[in-house]
């Protein structure tokens, strides 16, 4: 697995300062998901919200979209970035129609059929415009992507199968925020890398532990920053937290190709699909 760690990419001062506005800023009721998650995508109505009153999370926003961050990341890597095209499509959507990503966030509760027709068909439209949008740069020979990420915190009960990552995303990286309480009943959240055990032939893109055993562990700490290549050998897992105090704070992305596969995946037979809706 090609990956890298940057302990101390950021300050522990300013990692604070993120977790506690994370924390004071961001709606306690958010829908969790493995277990324990509650994710906030960087183009939602709360991410706006949060950077717009927090300076911290403003800049730091800025600095992950940044082409240097980026540019960083693959060079740490060795992945070729000439031939990739970097963009802020759906950020830009989201600064333009805040109104209509506000009023998004009632589908669920209020379950209006008209407004549920009228958001599907601006997803289609969306999605739409992303694919032919990233065919005109294919024609002249460049792969266009987003740095898509999110804001997340995780509880106990929070794990993460083995996996690799979505057909379309080139690299993933973690920078965790915080360091969570612990007891002496605590354990789990570590960032397991694992190996196949058997390098030849198909890969599954889920593994099971037999055929992937764990190489190392990383335990997460404030200021550090983990980042690898996605590619069939790019397997990883979070084992499940357990007797934690609090949460843990850590944002989770990825550069993410707006349409077709990550070179690393055109010949294999498995596909995983980003989920660009999350964005929408």
């Amino acid at each position: 697995m090609n990956y890298k760690i940057k302990k101390d990419y950021i300050s522990t001062e300013l990692c604070q300062t993120l977790s506690d506005d994370f924390a004071s800023l961001t709606a306690s009721d958010t829908i969790r998901f493995h277990g324990g998650r509650k994710l906030i995508p960087n183009t939602s109505v709360e991410f706006a919200e949060l950077t717009a009153k927090s300076k911290a999370w403003r800049d730091l926003s800025k600095e992950l979209c940044s082409e240097g961050f980026s540019q960083l990341i693959l060079d740490e890597l060795k992945i070729s970035g000439s031939k990739i095209k970097t963009t802020n499509y759906f950020s830009y959507l989201a600064s333009i129609f805040p109104g209509l990503r506000k009023r998004s966030l009632g589908i669920i509760r209020n379950a209006n059929p008209l407004f549920l027709i009228y958001w599907a068909f601006y997803s289609v439209i969306v999605r739409a415009s992303a694919v032919l949008y990233a065919f005109l740069y294919r024609l002249i020979g460049y792969e266009l992507a987003e740095l898509l990420y999110d804001a997340s915190s995780a509880s106990n009960g929070y794990s993460r199968e083995i996996h690799r990552d979505s057909d379309s995303r080139i690299y993933v990286f973690l920078l965790y925020l915080n360091e969570i309480a612990s007891t002496d009943s605590s354990s789990g959240g570590e960032l397991c890398i694992h190996k196949f055990s058997n390098p030849s032939g198909q890969k599954a893109a889920q593994p099971d532990i037999i055929d992937a055993p764990i190489e190392i562990s990383i335990k997460p700490r404030p200021g550090t920053l983990v980042f690898f290549e996605n590619d069939e050998d790019a397997v990883h897992s979070v084992s499940r937290m357990e007797g934690f105090v609090g949460e843990r704070f850590f944002i989770y992305g990825s550069l993410t190709l707006l349409n077709g596969k990550n070179h690393n995946f055109i010949k294999t037979k498995e596909s995983l699909l980003t989920d660009f809706r999350m964005y929408l």
